[in-house]
């Protein structure tokens, strides 16, 4: 769980979107000077304490923060994730989804490798 009442406002921050093995998706946050969490697959841009603290209380975390790529994601309820599109894909009809070339559904990583995208539905975790 993101404690956003602990963080210091003239600190900067990064969220690390993260995916384990079984596909299990957190957003985790961290000093923009420590080391990315584990199973990071993006980071975000580099925000003061203050302004994470405000956007996560008025629920306009991912509208505000951008990845290190200037792309945007969805914030899942229970602290998981989706690429914008990912979201986008989601919300197509089952017959538009059989249309999308191969090539399109890729992953970029924060390091610049690229894998495979399922499309399966992320798994979330329950708090």
């Amino acid at each position: 769980m993101l404690r956003w009442d602990r963080l210091v406002e003239s600190e900067l921050y990064v969220l690390d979107l993260t995916q384990r093995d079984d596909g299990i998706r957190r957003l985790k946050l961290r000093l923009a000077t420590d080391d990315p969490h584990d199973h990071t697959v993006f980071v975000s841009q580099k925000y003061d304490g203050k302004s994470l603290c405000d956007w996560a209380n008025s629920l306009t975390l991912a509208k505000n923060v951008k990845l290190e790529s200037g792309d945007s994601f969805v914030e899942e309820a229970h602290g998981g994730w989706l690429t914008t599109q990912e979201y986008e894909f989601w919300r197509l009809p089952a017959a538009a989804k059989e249309n999308i070339p191969a090539h399109e559904l890729c992953l970029s990583h924060h390091d610049g490798s690229r894998s495979p995208r399922s499309y399966e539905y992320p798994v979330f975790e329950s708090p």
